[in-house]
């Protein structure tokens, strides 16, 4: 549904963000198959970290399962690398300058603000 979705999608923009799902108790896995499921330990509990790419119409255009607590820079990259889009639009906990560059590189423009500086 994704694929289809992708090929008629609006890539002006693209917006990716992550949130966490708590895993309910009867869904969680063994503790040894929980990595396979994209089930771990965060502050609520067991959770899933859902990261979604979307257009610029807002239309689902990718998506990566995750362990709640994994951080979720580290997925951006295989978010975006398959699409060819003028900007970027990302919260503060994608502010890196391998993400950055990695859109400029590939002739877009990262909008995404500054972590706060000490």
């Amino acid at each position: 549904m994704f694929t289809e979705l992708s090929k008629e999608a609006d890539f002006e923009y693209i917006m990716i963000d992550g949130s966490i799902v708590r895993v309910h108790q009867h869904g969680a896995a063994e503790k040894v198959q929980q990595g396979e499921q994209a089930q771990g330990k965060s502050v609520g509990g067991l959770s899933t970290k859902i990261q979604a790419a979307v257009d610029a119409l807002g239309n689902p255009i990718k998506f990566i399962l995750t362990r709640g607590q994994d951080v979720e820079v580290k997925q951006a990259k295989a978010l975006i690398e398959d699409f060819d889009m003028d900007y970027l639009l990302a919260d503060k906990d994608y502010d890196s300058g391998n993400i950055i560059q990695f859109v400029e590189d590939n002739g877009g423009v990262a909008v995404i603000p500054l972590k706060k500086q000490n």
